[in-house]
């Protein structure tokens, strides 16, 4: 057996540091002083990694995809056993045609996939729900554990199962006591597998979410497309988060303006003189329904959604919780995650998929985390 060459060493050497140089560098980013993305060169600090936790949302969100994960991956697992000793033990119509459907999913591009899912939990009334997005990160990820379950039941032997039915054990006796063990390191792997996959998922997430079922992945392409600070390479590193404006030594954090006589430069972005976003032009006949914005007493029409009633007396939403500057959270898609808008008692609404209703107490300040 030849030994590669020198040549060949090299090479194999600059794929490996190519594949690892964008890791290493985020890990090294994670560990600036500075507000931007620069590798530190004079001194390390654990700012970005304290900032991780100085907002509510981000950990919640980490909080969203372990439980997410653990359930999918469960019963993506449930359901990949079964099938796998279906397909790989038993001869029955349409065994080829199951087996195609269960990995379907994997030539399927998420993004369709989120849009389908999307259109369908629209039509069933299914939004916001953590248990049908819980289904939706199952239908992706089980091919990922039936592959192995397959491959560890075509692997195993079995004459063990045939000696035990031989005398006189049960088929649940038999596959608790002797299938299942033989099986087990593939089960485990899928499990794993899909647990991860799941985890990690964000295109068809973006689709499928609500704001108050954000899940970490989704959360951190939010941040990104607003802010460009290390706090990401710290996310990346620690798993946790944190979102806001960058303050020297503190992290980011969402503080309202002060002008110089200290009075706050972020009033309620609803006002008499601002421009509103949405005219009505027609259906004006229809029963009136009152509601409150930032304090202040207005009037919308039945039927409106919340993001239309806002957007019909003001130009804004509300305020972003990630730079502070205000956001219309107008997206025609009811996917952008965007559209939120908080109620007096801290209750977070999906704008554009929640009805307006009668004394519903709204309002628009952005966060600012303690």
């Amino acid at each position: 057996m030849s030994k590669n060459g020198p040549i060949a060493l090299v090479f194999n050497a600059l794929v490996i540091a190519f594949m690892m140089a964008p890791l290493v560098i985020v890990c090294v980013v994670a560990f600036t002083p500075e507000n931007t993305l620069t590798i530190p060169t004079t001194q390390f600090s654990l700012r970005w990694f304290k900032a991780v936790f100085a907002h509510s949302d981000f950990v919640q969100s980490f909080k969203n995809s372990l439980w997410l994960a653990f359930l999918s991956a469960t019963l993506a697992t449930l359901l990949a056993v079964p099938a796998g000793l279906a397909i790989a033990r038993h001869s029955f119509p349409g065994r080829d045609f199951l087996n195609g459907l269960f990995l379907s999913p994997l030539i399927i591009p998420h993004l369709v996939l989120g849009v389908a899912l999307l259109r369908t939990f629209s039509l069933i009334g299914a939004t916001g729900s953590f248990f049908w997005l819980a289904l939706a990160h199952v239908v992706i990820i089980t091919p990922y554990a039936l592959r192995l379950v397959l491959a560890s039941v075509e692997g195993s032997d079995r004459s063990a199962e045939q000696a035990a039915l031989s005398l006189g054990a049960s088929q649940a006796t038999v596959f608790r006591r002797i299938t299942l063990p033989m099986i087990l390191p593939g089960v485990t792997g899928g499990w794993l597998l899909a647990f991860i996959n799941s985890f990690d998922e964000v295109t068809m997430s973006i689709f499928v979410t609500a704001p108050s079922t954000v899940t970490l992945p989704v959360r951190m392409y939010m941040y990104a497309t607003e802010s460009i600070d290390p706090l990401m390479a710290a996310i990346s590193r620690a798993h946790g988060g944190a979102d806001g404006r960058r303050h020297a030594g503190a992290g980011p954090r969402v503080r309202p303006r002060q002008n110089s006589g200290g009075a706050s430069m972020n009033p309620p972005i609803h006002s008499g003189k601002t421009m509103t976003l949405l005219k009505r032009l027609a259906e004006t006949g229809r029963k009136p329904v009152g509601f409150v914005l930032d304090g202040q007493a207005l009037t919308a029409l039945a039927g409106d959604t919340v993001l239309t009633a806002v957007l019909t007396h003001t130009s804004q939403l509300r305020c972003s919780e990630f730079s502070g500057e205000p956001r219309a959270g107008f997206c025609m898609m009811g996917a952008c995650q965007d559209c939120w808008i908080g109620t007096e008692s801290g209750q977070r609404l999906r704008a554009c998929g929640t009805f307006i209703e009668e004394g519903m107490r709204l309002v628009t300040a952005a966060e600012v985390p303690a």
